[in-house]
């Protein structure tokens, strides 16, 4: 508190509200209630008509500010892998040799990574023009990764 007020604003509450999103997440990981919380996510949640293309932004955004002849060929360690792995597929797109994905608590969720592949491919356009890397070369990776049967 300053000066008997509490300090925070409502765009302060907005900017912060990863905070309360950790805490009630720490709390269903701990009482073990993950699988009720994942269907959650599906019917009323993020994962309601989730669409990959500002996640794919992001790796877009990291081989634009490292330089792409830096990130292809590299192993990448990425910190909250969450439910569907956006990013380091992407960012295999992009010529990633290998991603190390880790997350504190196991969201994975692969059968909702598989259905979201075909989504993948919608933005590789958008990931080409915004990475330089050139759309022949991402769709011929995106055509391997899609002939996956899983993701390992």
């Amino acid at each position: 508190m300053r000066g008997g007020r509490l300090w925070h604003t409502p765009r302060m509450l907005v900017e912060h509200r990863w905070i309360a999103k950790a805490l009630i997440q720490k709390t269903i990981s701990a009482t073990g209630a993950i699988g009720a919380y994942h269907l959650a996510q599906r019917v009323a949640g993020q994962f309601r008509g989730f669409h990959p293309r500002s996640r794919m932004r992001y790796a877009a955004l990291l081989a634009a500010d490292v330089g792409i002849d830096q990130v292809q060929g590299a192993t990448v360690v990425e910190i909250g892998t969450g439910w569907v792995p956006v990013v380091p597929v992407a960012l295999s797109l992009l010529g990633v040799r290998r991603v190390l994905s880790y997350d504190l608590t196991a969201h994975l969720m692969p059968a909702l990574t598989m259905q979201i592949l075909p989504r993948i491919g919608e933005c590789l356009g958008e990931l080409a023009e915004a990475s330089g890397v050139p759309l022949v070369m991402l769709r011929e990776r995106f055509m391997h990764l899609a002939a996956a049967r899983d993701f390992e």
